[in-house]
């Protein structure tokens, strides 16, 4: 159940509130720092990843619900496209960097 007198909650949305601030208090370019962002979000892909196949691999949480062979085969596929896709936002970050330096 939701409760957003909870002290939980009102951490979550000051930490929400005090990142959307970053960008007007360093007078950050707002383009950048959106790319910035996308090109960070790449990096989660593998772990976000990693984490679903092991909780939906639980038979304790998902029961009679647990992942099968076709289910594992896809989130695999899913992972490898993860790390394939973070490397090349790598190589593309440590191009835009040498090129700005």
């Amino acid at each position: 159940e939701r409760n957003m007198k909870s002290k939980f909650f009102r951490i979550i949305t000051g930490i929400t509130i005090l990142a959307g601030l970053v960008v007007p208090i360093l007078h950050a370019r707002p383009v950048f720092a959106m790319i910035a962002s996308m090109a960070l979000q790449i990096f989660m892909l593998p772990i976000v990843t990693l984490t679903i196949i092991y909780l939906i691999n639980r038979k304790d949480i998902m029961q009679k619900y647990k992942a099968g062979i076709v289910m594992n085969i896809g989130l695999c596929a899913t992972f490898i496209f993860s790390l394939i896709m973070t490397y090349h936002g790598i190589l593309g970050v440590v191009d835009y960097i040498s090129g700005k330096i």
